[in-house]
């Protein structure tokens, strides 16, 4: 006889009891395995959003100061002082740090390459703040402070999930199915 066998002659309520359990463990042992490392990715992500949001828009600030007063060196010192600290010029593309550099140590500021600069910092601050938008209409479509809506619009998300689950589970069988039948028909 085998062990579950004997758990089930011996205790019903023991045998529910244990795969009740085994259930749970698995369950939450799923959970964590998928949920941690995403949390740990979204906490990355918004850090890093940030700071980078932040660094950029310091550095088009001062760019803009000399676009406007290329004679005045307080902000050139400025744009030294932001890539000076290391961690901030890890937060910038190849590009616009050579660019910065260039633009803060030149003694005659060359405006063509300042312009050019204050673009490119422009186009990603406009490509993060639409990342940023489109999370806050997020937010805002599936929340809501009325807890009858907030359950409505929990529910909506739910059965988005689960036609999109239900689609892909439908492929991945369909896609079986059609491999099983090209096996049997080569053998």
């Amino acid at each position: 006889m085998d062990i579950v066998t004997k758990i089930q002659e011996s205790s019903p309520e023991l045998t529910t009891i244990v795969f009740s359990s085994i259930i749970v463990f698995i369950t939450w042992l799923i959970k964590t395995l998928i949920e941690k490392p995403i949390e740990n990715s979204r906490n990355t992500f918004v850090k890093y959003f940030e700071k980078r949001v932040q660094i950029l828009s310091e550095l088009n600030a001062n760019l803009h100061f000399i676009a406007y007063f290329p004679l005045n060196t307080e902000f050139k010192e400025n744009l030294q002082k932001i890539l000076l600290d290391g961690l901030k010029s890890a937060y910038i593309s190849k590009e616009i740090f050579d660019n910065t550099t260039r633009i803060a140590i030149d003694e005659t500021t060359n405006e063509e390459l300042t312009l050019k600069t204050i673009k490119r910092i422009e186009n990603e601050l406009e490509a993060l703040v639409s990342k940023i938008r489109q999370e806050n209409e997020f937010y805002y479509k599936y929340t809501d402070i009325r807890p009858v809506n907030r359950i409505f619009k929990v529910l909506m998300l739910f059965l988005i999930y689960l036609v999109a689950a239900t689609i892909i589970f439908s492929l991945l069988l369909l896609i079986g199915y059609l491999v099983q039948k090209i096996v049997t028909a080569n053998n």
